[in-house]
């Protein structure tokens, strides 16, 4: 083989030969010297397998490679190496594989289901096996093995499968195969979402942005992966016994049988991970399949190369354009508008830089002060943010400091940061200031056109959508669970097609026959583009059905196809992903709307900035003739480093646990050897002090009350519990998840007085047992508040209960989770130690006014007692009183915080208080995720919804679907008027009814010309999307208040607010219209 080395020192091969080289490079050489007796073929998801097994079984020969969609091709490619290789062989032939049906009719050869053919493979080698386990590019699957063979398989979501995996590593930018060995240095882990292949970078992103060592990163996406196979299929059987580990994945990814391994308790003797892992399908498919007919490689390769093309049954789309002059048209409305240029050389006085650090990219822009823009720049992130941005930042300084005749009257005056990195870009950089990118991207927009109603911007894995009323933004949404169809996914698809995004538009806006690719996880359409390319589609067809599946999951999940908000006449569109003319044609037709999009789609984030940037120093100063002129000593007058410092600044990562407070966190920490120190990890801003005797902006800035975190204290008061006598030798562990969480002070006074030890559930050892726990939890579209539940059951067995405490309620028109989840948590934990009493009423006075639960409560405790010691009514009488006093203890201490709070609020008008709406429960620290501490970090005063009139709820008239909805509605009636409260609804990720109320909410909100902010939340860690949209509201809760000028919080139609407190409102009061 020609091999030499050109001018740059790199490889260089003749291209005649370069194919043959490559298959023999990538595919796996496996075998012995016997005669092979079968031909086995396993065509899955994203490679192909050709597996040659003599009469015991034993692998022969085997080959593979990524088909990257081409089935036929790659197949044909293989069995010409095998001939090259070993000859001619004449074989018995059997296929198998996720897309191995459509390949055997074309061969005309059997096809064996892949359960069947991996079963039989293990229980040959390994009759021990209680069960498989198996990873594939896209499939996880779970096969219970035993007298009745049961497979669970991923349907969904292709999270924790070998394409998320490839997903991360490229976001390390490593190879998967090398993943393993970064893996095997971590030092710790943390927590992320393996959901979904992309937006599991939710949580990687501000790891990356922090300075998180890649080491750890690579084990915590391994440790995602596990759970997501282990908690997502597995739902509520226990995985036992001896596992086997098998799929391409599991055979080249070492720590990822090791972390497997240590979730499930096993060792190499009882977690077998077999040698060729990744063939076994391949090899069950000989072992199984009946009459498979002889067939010789030669024909093999001549039948793979003849068929050309497998059966097409996809759906099509309409073509984005039905004739020449709609596409005329399209072109003309779509002119370019762009900001005004000079070159750097020609620029003077001061200088603006905008930044923005995104979730794949940095984008930047330097502009003058007259709004011209004379550098700006585009570069990937490639796995370290600061880096990226550092050289971004030293490239423009070059500019600045030294070219052109005017290099000496130049200065940089004021940088502005936004995105994932804004805090690390602010502190290490020392960037003057930072900006939510909702608010960025909407002055970008504004620039252009200042009637803008609705903005979207679609990133590479992220969405945003605002709609905006009178200027500012009066709703915000995120892609907050799945980043199905962003940029992302356009790229990587005109990527494996070995074509530019440029010409990959082109060809979609020619198409005649869209595929459809319907609007489904990125993985899965992924599958859908490779089966069309099976099947022969044009890549014009291919690309505009990408096109459309990208503008039809923000219509799903962003927009909503039934949102209740218009878009309005000027809509907007920005982002990377608009630069194709493909993707805006489909958002246009799919939408029903004209679309304005400016010339720089991608910049934007980075052109706001730096517009926010200029206002902001324009702000400072009396002339904009005087910021042109004057500079400092140095000629710059931001605090960004000149090009002489920032060349030294360096970031260098540390861990270390906190000796802050009782809490313990193991923080993450940036030392940028410039004065300056980023941490991360921290729940609280004591770690400045205790890392360096310094305190944090938070201890720093006086802080707004907070009546949420006031209940959860007062809730974490009652804690564990000895008592004394033959009962205390009973221990009652009470559950404080759903429908118990805030009746917890009645339940735990209940039991003390009637004389019974009590625990409570510790996090911190529910956190340890979370993986046990996962194999109990009976459904993964369950709710984060029932997940938790099975963790808590586990700490409080772990701790000692005897019995777990968790009623059940009746129904009626309330959530069935909620009232019922304690029979599920009871089967699926099979155990008798839970005690869950059928009870009608939930709240505690209704208990105990309510003869049949006083009864039911009698009976179910009275099961607890010996003989000896039974419960009487009259006790039972005195402890529900007792019970019922400490509750109305508890409510009292909450309202009369809520009425501290409120007198707060009213004597300064430009504070601000945040009623948290949503379930009692979801005011629980542990699926809260720290919300109520960034309100108060942004200045808001935080209320729970139950301080609000605790003795009557604000119930509205409207027509609603149910209860809840009701009183949702009725508080966003209530505050209507009154601009110095905000409403921050919560629903729990994947619950219809808590989508139900915050849509009505939602719809009542817009009627009455207010902002409604509706957060989802579940287990995910990073909660970014979350800080977004509370900074969000933070903005538009100010611009309103300054355009209003209404003091003492006078709506703009003049009315005097509303009440806050528990009374009714004054006759004549009537919301803003």
């Amino acid at each position: 083989m020609n091999l030499d080395h050109n001018s740059r020192g790199t490889r260089r091969m003749d291209a005649s030969k370069w194919n043959s080289w490559w298959s023999r490079r990538s595919s796996n050489l496996i075998g012995n010297d016997n005669e092979p007796a079968f031909l086995g073929i396993d065509a899955g998801s994203k490679t192909i397998k050709l597996v040659a097994a003599d009469e015991a079984g034993d692998i022969v020969f085997a080959l593979y490679h990524r088909h990257r969609s081409d089935v036929l091709t790659t197949l044909a490619d293989l069995a010409h190496d095998a001939i090259w290789r070993y000859g001619d062989k004449t074989l018995p032939v059997a296929v198998t594989g996720s897309a191995g049906i459509a390949l055997a009719q074309a061969l005309n050869v059997p096809f064996v289901q892949e359960v069947v053919a991996t079963t039989s493979a293990v229980k040959k080698r390994y009759p021990e096996a209680d069960c498989i386990i198996e990873l594939g590019g896209e499939d996880a699957k779970i096969t219970y093995l035993g007298s009745n063979v049961e497979q669970r398989m991923n349907a969904t979501c292709a999270g924790g499968t070998g394409d998320f995996i490839d997903s991360i590593a490229s976001m390390l930018g490593i190879r998967t195969r090398e993943i393993s060995k970064l893996a095997l240095g971590s030092s710790r882990t943390y927590p992320i979402a393996s959901r979904c292949a992309v937006f599991a970078q939710t949580d990687m992103r501000p790891l990356v942005n922090s300075g998180a060592r890649k080491a750890d990163i690579a084990q915590s996406a391994l440790e995602a992966v596990a759970k997501q196979t282990l908690g997502g299929l597995a739902c509520g059987r226990p995985i036992r016994g001896t596992v086997v580990f098998l799929g391409g994945p599991l055979e080249h990814i070492p720590a990822l049988v090791m972390t497997f391994r240590r979730k499930l308790g096993l060792n190499k003797d009882t977690g077998i991970k077999p040698p060729d892992a990744h063939l076994y399908a391949a090899l069950g498919a000989i072992e199984t399949a009946d009459a498979a007919p002889r067939m010789a490689l030669s024909e093999l390769e001549r039948r793979a190369r003849q068929v050309g093309s497998l059966d097409d049954n996809a759906d099509h789309l309409p073509a984005l354009f039905e004739n020449p002059e709609e596409l005329q048209d399209f072109r003309e409305r779509h002119t370019a508008a762009t900001f005004p240029r000079k070159s750097i050389a020609d620029a003077e006085g001061a200088l603006f830089l905008g930044l923005d650090a995104g979730s794949t990219t940095v984008k930047c822009v330097l502009m003058d002060s007259t709004g011209a823009v004379v550098a700006s720049d585009y570069q990937d992130v490639e796995g370290d943010a600061f880096e990226a941005a550092k050289r971004m930042v030293e490239q423009l300084l070059v500019g600045i400091e030294g070219a052109g005749h005017a290099r000496q009257r130049r200065f940089l005056a004021h940088a502005t940061a936004t995105g994932y990195g804004e805090e690390l870009l602010r502190t290490g950089l020392g960037f003057d200031s930072g900006v939510v990118e909702t608010v960025a991207h909407l002055r970008a927009a504004q620039q252009f056109r200042p009637d803008a109603s609705f903005v979207l911007d679609i990133g590479g894995q992220d969405m945003k959508a605002l709609w905006i009323r009178d200027g500012v933004v009066v709703d915000a949404v995120l892609n907050e669970a799945c980043s199905s169809g962003c940029g992302a996914f356009v790229q990587s698809s005109a990527k494996s097609l070995n074509m530019s995004r440029q010409e990959f538009s082109r060809l979609a806006m020619e198409a005649k026959h869209p595929i459809d690719l319907g609007a489904k996880c990125t993985v899965f359409m992924t599958s859908r583009v490779r089966h069309a390319q099976k099947a022969s589609a044009s890549v014009g067809d291919i690309a505009a059905g990408i096109a459309y599946s990208v503008v039809n999951n923000v219509m799903t999940r962003v927009i909503g196809k039934t949102h209740a908000l218009p878009l309005g006449n000027a809509v907007v569109v920005q982002g990377g992903t608009f630069k194709s003319d493909a993707v805006l044609r489909a958002f246009e037709k799919t939408a029903g709307v004209s679309a304005f999009r400016p010339g720089c789609a991608h910049l934007m984030g980075a052109y706001g900035c730096a517009l926010i940037a200029r206002d902001r120093w324009l702000g400072r100063n009396a002339s904009e003739t005087q910021v042109r002129l004057e500079g400092d000593a140095n000629g710059r007058r931001s605090s960004v480093p000149g090009l002489a410092e920032i060349h030294h600044i360096a970031a260098k990562r540390m861990t270390m646990r906190c000796a802050g407070c009782g809490n313990s966190c193991l923080l993450s920490i940036i030392d940028f050897r410039n004065g300056r120190h980023l941490i991360s990890g921290n729940r609280c801003d004591r770690a400045y002090e205790s890392v360096f005797g310094t305190q944090g902006e938070q201890h720093r800035m006086p802080k707004a009350p907070n009546i949420v975190a006031l209940e959860q204290k007062l809730v974490a008061a009652f804690s564990d519990h000895e008592a004394t006598g033959l009962r205390g030798r009973t221990t009652v562990g009470i559950m404080n998840t759903l429908g118990t969480y805030e009746n917890t002070p009645f339940w735990h006074t209940l039991f003390a007085e009637l004389g019974f030890s009590i625990v409570v559930p510790d996090d911190s050892i529910a956190n340890q047992l979370a993986d046990q726990a996962a194999e109990t939890i009976p459904s993964e579209s369950a709710c984060f508040p029932a997940k938790l539940s099975h963790m808590r059951y586990a700490a409080l067995v772990r701790a000692g209960a005897d019995f777990v405490f968790m009623p059940t309620h009746e129904r009626g028109t309330r959530c069935p989770v909620a009232c019922g989840y304690a029979r599920a948590l009871r089967d699926n934990v099979g155990s008798s130690r839970m005690l869950s009493p059928q009870l009608r009423a939930i709240r505690p006075r209704s208990i105990v006014a309510r003869e049949s639960d006083c009864r039911e409560l009698c009976e179910a405790i009275g099961r607890m007692l010996p003989a000896t010691d039974p419960l009487n009514s009259r006790e039972l009488e005195r402890a529900l009183s007792k019970a019922l006093d400490a509750q109305n203890a508890f409510e009292d201490t909450i309202a009369r915080g809520a009425e501290k709070a409120l007198e707060w609020a009213r004597h300064d008008d430009e504070r601000r208080v945040a009623i948290v709406a949503g379930r009692p429960y979801h005011m629980d620290p542990t699926v809260l995720h720290g919300i109520d501490r960034e309100l108060v970090r942004l200045g808001f005063a935080v209320l729970p919804q139950m301080a609000v009139g605790l003795a009557q709820q604000p119930v509205s008239r409207r027509k609603t679907s149910w209860k809840p909805a009701k009183h949702l509605v009725g508080l966003v009636e209530r505050f209507a008027g009154d601009f110095q409260v905000e409403i921050v609804a919560l629903r729990s990720f994947g619950c219809g009814y808590d989508a139900v109320s915050a849509d009505e909410a939602h719809d009542a909100a817009f009627t009455l010309h207010r902002p409604f902010t509706e957060l989802k939340i579940d287990e995910i860690v990073d909660t970014a999307h979350v800080r977004i949209r509370l900074r969000t509201l933070e903005h538009t809760t100010r611009l309103r208040a300054a355009d209003s000028g209404a003091a003492g919080g006078i709506d703009r139609a003049g009315n005097a607010p509303l009440p806050i407190s528990g009374q009714e409102a004054p006759a004549g009061a009537q919301p803003a219209p």
